[in-house]
């Protein structure tokens, strides 16, 4: 889902947490973090909320029901950068 706001990585299979590396094209995870809330009502954290090594990240919690997420993807498809 989160490839269409260009980001890319590995999410690890089973793990509600994990953190994603802020694509080329946002000014860091502060600027990436208001995307995906006005994009797609997607809250997540700047990495370095968590301390230095989190910067340049942003910290998400996959724990909304599948359609909550659709639902998200469908925005962030149509909106992407």
């Amino acid at each position: 889902m989160l490839a269409d706001a260009g980001c890319r990585w590995p999410c690890p299979r089973g793990a509600s947490i994990s953190g994603c590396p802020c694509p080329s094209g946002f000014d860091g995870a502060w600027e990436l973090t208001a995307y995906l809330a006005a994009t797609a009502g997607l809250l997540v954290s700047p990495g370095d909320l968590y301390g230095e090594h989190g910067a340049g990240f942003v910290r998400l919690a996959v724990v909304q029901p599948m359609d909550r997420l659709e639902l998200a993807a469908e925005r962030l498809a149509t909106s992407a950068p």
